[in-house]
């Protein structure tokens, strides 16, 4: 956080749930998820500067089959 406890939201589209809730929490950034499988939007935009706590919402989608990996 600088002076003003502001931080800088992160870009976590195209990341697991998993990914971005751990990349998220690092800044005490209180999540909010819809949907399943990998980010594909989110708000408050990366690089906006917000307080500590702000309340960050995440929509995802299942990947899509092209880039599923198949066992």
């Amino acid at each position: 956080p600088d002076q003003q406890g502001l931080v800088v939201v992160p870009d976590v589209r195209g990341m697991s749930i998993r990914r971005a809730m751990n990349r998220l929490t690092v800044d005490d950034f209180d999540v909010d998820i819809e949907g399943s499988g990998v980010i594909v939007r989110q708000s408050p935009s990366p690089g906006q500067r917000v307080s500590q706590g702000t309340r960050v919402r995440l929509a995802c989608e299942p990947r899509s089959l092209s880039t599923a990996v198949l066992y």
